[in-house]
């Protein structure tokens, strides 16, 4: 896959190949010392967006698909607001 014009490979347990045309949502964490940025949680940090319903890549580690199931993008959203705690 290419992330921002770089390439990116990666293989992890619970974490299906990537599907090219696919929209993905990544929460990544960024290390100053290394420069780089890496998924912490694996394939419970990753998220797949199918014409607007959003679901958990993992497939056995993740929670947020037995909790929540597949949602609507703006649900989705609305999620992580409140996660965060900023309303934003």
């Amino acid at each position: 896959m290419t992330i921002e014009g770089f390439p990116v490979a990666t293989y992890e347990r619970d974490f299906p190949p990537f599907l090219s045309g696919e929209e993905y949502i990544l929460f990544l964490r960024f290390d100053p010392r290394s420069g780089k940025f890496s998924l912490p949680d694996g394939g419970q940090g990753a998220f797949r967006n199918q014409g607007g319903a959003v679901e958990q890549v993992s497939t056995k580690f993740g929670t947020w698909n037995r909790e929540h199931g597949r949602v609507a993008l703006s649900g989705f959203k609305d999620e992580l607001r409140r996660a965060l705690g900023n309303g934003r």
